[in-house]
């Protein structure tokens, strides 16, 4: 039985340094906020890398495995897929009506975002 507790943030450094420090460098580039053109690639990048959250498989396999991949994700802890993405109107259609409009434009920014970081042509 799990019970409800209060979290503060803590100042202390108990967490992995290396892991911090990444963290550390998303926020500062995230925080930048929209208008800087970087900051809003990582967000769509890092909001399209979690997934649906209904669970269909099927819309994960298409886009976000795919979208690991790419990246460079290759351990099997992150469910990656070697196959081609292929981003056209019509997934993005099928997305949003299996998962939603927003979890489609999730996908476009980040399909956008890749392009423009060189990672898909």
């Amino acid at each position: 039985m799990s019970t409800t507790r209060k979290l503060r943030i803590s100042k202390k450094k108990n967490t992995d340094a290396e892991i911090r420090s990444v963290l550390k460098k998303i926020v500062t580039i995230v925080n930048r906020g929209v208008s800087d053109p970087n900051a809003k690639r990582l967000w769509d990048i890092l909001t399209a890398l979690r997934g649906p959250d209904s669970g269909h498989s099927y819309i994960k396999e298409l886009t976000t495995e795919r979208i690991r991949y790419i990246l460079g994700f290759y351990a099997t802890l992150f469910f990656t897929s070697s196959n081609a993405l292929i981003y056209d109107p019509d997934l993005h259609k099928k997305i949003a009506e299996g998962e939603g409009i927003h979890f489609a434009d999730h996908i476009a920014g980040a399909v956008q975002a890749m392009e423009d970081l060189g990672y898909l042509r």
